[in-house]
């Protein structure tokens, strides 16, 4: 499941939000200016993606949060959030 969604948010980056992503993208990788680029436009974007695409709700603080977390923390997030969502029986 986290290559999957570690996967699935690189692909959205690249082809849905167009930023150049290096192939060198680790988990260590920050999101945001100093890693990735993403700028809150872009990082709500791919929020959405994310939620549209495993059936998860991100609370707006986190994905406030997300400006300064690494992209494998980005993923640990929506494992946690999916593992919520299957626990109450909202698995999408």
């Amino acid at each position: 499941m986290r290559d999957e969604i570690r996967e699935f948010v690189l692909t959205t980056l690249r082809e849905v939000i167009n930023l150049p992503v290096p192939d060198d993208v680790t988990d260590a990788t920050p999101l945001g200016e100093s890693g990735l680029g993403l700028e809150s436009l872009s990082r709500l974007e791919l929020m959405i993606q994310l939620e549209e695409a495993y059936g998860i709700e991100v609370p707006e603080a986190d994905a406030d949060a997300q400006q300064n977390a690494t992209l494998g923390e980005l993923v640990d997030d929506v494992i946690a959030l999916r593992g919520g969502a299957v626990a109450d029986g909202v698995r999408r």
